[in-house]
């Protein structure tokens, strides 16, 4: 007899956990309702998307160092990039740098076309060069990382941003 009480008691208390239960309801029976059901209420606000085009032109500009021999290529990249609530964009883009004895210079052009949440925001700009290659044996590398530039995307369409970031590599 013990076995079939506690065999009742699991199976009620099963039985409860799967009765849908209100706490709006006070002192309703379990398993009945009257309360209404909350209105689904966003966490963000709803937003009217912006579209933002232009281009952003990096000049970047480099004191070449007379280890890094007149024949070693210097790539520089860069991206660009916005985030918000709603949206992430990016674009990048790369290109080589052209000597002049000691000195070199690379323009990098990035165009986008971002949808954002809001007008005024800003994006942020990554910037490396380099040259040669660890991968060979007994090669040297070296690089050049620019850090912390940002812009706020302008509302012209078509607007062109240009920043200028120079170094000794």
């Amino acid at each position: 007899m013990k076995m079939n009480k506690s065999f009742v008691t699991l199976a009620l208390s099963a039985i409860g956990l799967l009765v849908p239960y209100s706490s709006d309801a006070a002192g309703a029976v379990p398993g009945s309702s009257t309360a209404q059901p909350n209105p689904i209420v966003p966490k963000v606000a709803a937003v009217s998307p912006v579209t933002r085009t232009g281009t952003v032109k990096v000049v970047v500009t480099l004191a070449i160092e007379s280890a890094i021999g007149a024949d070693e290529p210097i790539t520089c990249s860069a991206s660009i990039s916005a985030s918000d609530a709603s949206f992430d964009n990016e674009a990048t883009t790369s290109n080589v740098l052209v000597r002049s004895g000691s000195t070199g210079t690379a323009t990098l052009t990035i165009p986008y076309d971002w949808t954002m949440a809001a007008t005024g925001e800003s994006a942020q700009v990554s910037l490396s060069c380099s040259e040669g290659s660890s991968f060979n044996t007994g090669g040297v590398s070296h690089s050049i990382y620019f850090t912390g530039s940002t812009f706020v995307v302008p509302v012209t369409a078509g607007t062109v941003t240009t920043l200028s970031k120079s170094a000794s590599m």
